[in-house]
């Protein structure tokens, strides 16, 4: 025979001394206590992985942000490249146009 699962809240208000004097609750209190180490670990277990999952994900932004950089200088270089080519045109279009005039 299996036992009831013991009402979480109750339990906690049991923990906290919080039960009305009127309540009648019959509880297992080895299964109480079970029930709570067991969500006990159960949440120690969640918080593992999510810490996990926060340090694969703060990897994964200095990647990006690495990799934002690296695209930003790239660009940067392209667009002095262009605006140097644009001199020497204005340049030849300055020379050209001494000559017409």
């Amino acid at each position: 025979m299996t036992k009831a699962e013991p009402n979480l809240a109750t339990v906690n208000r049991l923990i906290r001394s919080e039960l009305p004097a009127d309540t009648v609750d019959t509880i297992d209190v080895e299964h109480a206590l079970a029930v709570l180490r067991a969500e006990n670990a159960r949440l120690r277990d969640r918080a593992g992985v999510d810490a996990i999952a926060v340090s694969q994900k703060e990897e994964e932004h200095q990647r990006d942000v690495a990799n934002w950089r690296k695209e930003n200088l790239k660009l940067q270089e392209q667009l002095l490249a262009a605006q140097e080519r644009v001199y020497e045109l204005q340049g030849k279009l300055l020379s050209l146009r001494e000559i017409v005039c």
